[in-house]
């Protein structure tokens, strides 16, 4: 479009020069000195007018750009609450497990073998979290965060923080329950062997487990006392993070529209 309007410029140019020079031949130096004032005139006017749609060009990509960006804010913010959603329900299903166990206590003669029994029905397991959301990293790594609105990229950077510290401290906490775990399974807390050997009493007799029951139970109720906090916290910082999320969405659709 430029380079379009700079050739038919040049042409209006020559159309003039030639004029100047049949004044010039003329004799005529108040019109040549207004045909050259018109020329200056005219070639200002035109480097102006393609360097603003020039301009208007750009500003269009840019738009473009960030209209793309918004998009795929969107996107990965509604996946963000929808995982999230996902592991809010199975961090309770977590909780009702262990309140399920907890009840069991209610019985009366209960023993260290039974305990063992109702802990190796529980799917024993640290929940991770693995978002798959980068648009927020990518604005930030290639520095293109810097075409976002300030309001919009100060909401997606405090989102980032937010959506970071929850992974971190979630993960962090699970590296320390399977450390508990580790330690429980060492000892016999096995669920799939304690199953398979209900029917071999020889093995029973010379694995010996019973002996570590005292310290098995004590390990794995250290693992489950565990896994209940870390779920506790984590439906509280999720739901924050899915109520962020929402607020976002709907700052960048403002934006957007």
């Amino acid at each position: 479009m430029f380079s379009f309007i700079l050739a038919n410029h040049i042409s209006m140019i020559k159309f003039f020069g030639k004029i100047r020079e049949n004044v010039l031949i003329e004799n005529k130096t108040g019109k040549y000195l207004k045909y050259a004032l018109g020329e200056i005139i005219l070639v200002v006017i035109g480097i102006l007018i393609a360097l603003s749609i020039n301009n208007w060009n750009e500003n269009r990509k840019l738009d473009r750009k960030r209209e793309n960006y918004y998009n795929q804010l969107i996107t990965d913010l509604n996946s963000d609450i929808a995982y999230s959603k996902t592991l809010v329900s199975a961090f309770k299903n977590d909780l009702e497990q262990y309140e399920d166990y907890k009840r069991t206590f209610n019985n009366p003669g209960l023993n260290a073998s039974t305990t063992i029994q109702n802990l190796s029905k529980f799917q024993y397991s640290a929940q991770p979290m693995e978002f798959e959301t980068n648009t927020i990293k990518t604005l930030i790594n290639t520095g293109e965060i810097s075409l976002l609105p300030q309001n919009i990229n100060m909401v997606i950077t405090k989102y980032l923080g937010h959506h970071n510290s929850l992974i971190d401290a979630n993960n962090l906490n699970g590296a320390e329950m399977i450390k508990m775990l580790n330690a429980a399974t060492t000892s016999g807390a096995n669920p799939s062997l304690l199953a398979r050997i209900q029917n071999q009493p020889e093995l029973i007799k010379e694995l010996n487990i019973a002996n570590n029951y005292q310290q098995i139970i004590l390990q794995l109720e250290a693992f489950l006392f565990w896994q209940e906090l870390t779920s506790e916290t984590s439906i509280y910082n999720l739901n924050a993070l899915i109520q962020e999320a929402d607020s976002t969405i709907s700052i960048v659709r403002n934006e957007l529209n």
